[in-house]
């Protein structure tokens, strides 16, 4: 999920040491299933004894290879250091899952058939999502845009606040800038949040929120959240109206609209996809890729946001 090769889902941290040790609720109902069916049609350990050595070979040997490269370009060793110690690993490793593979159609086809389907599924993911930010970005406004329409007059103001969820700050969010380019129009005051996970178990005090202000009441928010802390974005944006005044990154004081009031909207967008042959996907590709997006975890669940004033703006994408 952080590497951008699945899709998101609720991960819930079990420890405040272990920042890897977590539990998936969708994951462990489908690691359910599986072991059910495995059960259900094998029927005993001893028919599931050659899926059982392919998959525990193969671990092994994809272990081996993972540490040369954590090896090589984490703790800085030598190609000729690292390559000497995984040589005598594999020489161990890939004979034991030569001795394994006769045994392919006899179940050692199971693992091989899960980590394939496993593998299309991350690189689909991770294929579409460099297209769609391409495709998004392409089609973003600049903040030069946005405060030159503002200034002329092309981009009116209206009452109330609206909170814009962006995932890189430094970008105009695709809420906004189809806010913009739809409506023609931005509320009267516009705060922008990101949120930027911490490899911390909880981010505290001073080091939780970084506040700029780009003028024309465009506020922006970026809070840092640790690994055990739920992204619960209202309820921290009570926390930074309680903190008080703030050092901004320009200067100056906390402006009053940083108390975001209770009719407050929320404006996340959402994209439905053409899954045809015209893009850079293939039809049956994007199919796939369109499903995984939509059973993603979405932003107002994720965020906690408040279902009554949640405002979802919608593109159609042919990738």
């Amino acid at each position: 999920m952080q590497l951008g090769y699945f899709p998101r889902v609720r991960v819930t941290h079990t420890s405040g040491q272990a920042e890897g040790q977590i539990y998936i609720p969708v994951i462990n109902y489908m690691l359910m299933v599986a072991c059910i069916t495995l059960v259900l049609v094998f029927q005993s350990s001893a028919s599931l004894a050659a899926a059982y050595g392919v998959a525990v070979s193969g671990t092994m040997a994809i272990t081996s290879i993972a540490f040369y490269g954590v090896a090589t370009h984490t703790w800085g060793w030598s190609r000729l250091r690292a390559g000497s110690l995984v040589a005598v690993f594999l020489t161990v490793d890939l004979s034991f899952l030569a001795a394994t593979l006769p045994k392919f159609w006899q179940g050692g086809y199971v693992p091989i058939a899960i980590g394939a389907v496993v593998v299309v599924v991350m690189f689909i993911w991770h294929f579409g999502e460099n297209l769609l930010h391409s495709h998004v970005g392409a089609h973003l406004l600049s903040w030069a845009d946005v405060h030159g329409g503002i200034e002329d007059g092309t981009i009116d103001r209206t009452g109330g606040t609206g909170v814009f969820l962006a995932s890189n700050p430094d970008d105009v969010p695709q809420s906004l800038s189809s806010h913009v380019q739809l409506l023609h129009g931005l509320p009267k005051y516009v705060r922008i949040v990101s949120i930027m996970t911490a490899n911390v178990p909880v981010v505290m005090e001073p080091d939780k929120f970084v506040i700029a202000y780009h003028g024309n009441n465009i506020e922006q928010v970026m809070i840092r959240s640790g690994f055990m802390e739920t992204p619960h974005v209202p309820l921290l944006m009570d926390i930074l109206a309680i903190r008080g005044d703030p050092d901004y990154t320009e200067g100056g004081g906390l402006p009053a609209m940083s108390v975001l009031p209770d009719d407050a909207i929320y404006f996340t967008s959402n994209r439905t996809f053409a899954a045809t042959s015209r893009g850079n996907m293939s039809a049956l590709t994007e199919r796939v890729f369109a499903v995984l997006h939509r059973n993603a975890a979405s932003p107002t669940a994720y965020f906690n946001l408040p279902t009554d004033r949640v405002i979802t703006l919608g593109t159609h994408i042919d990738l």
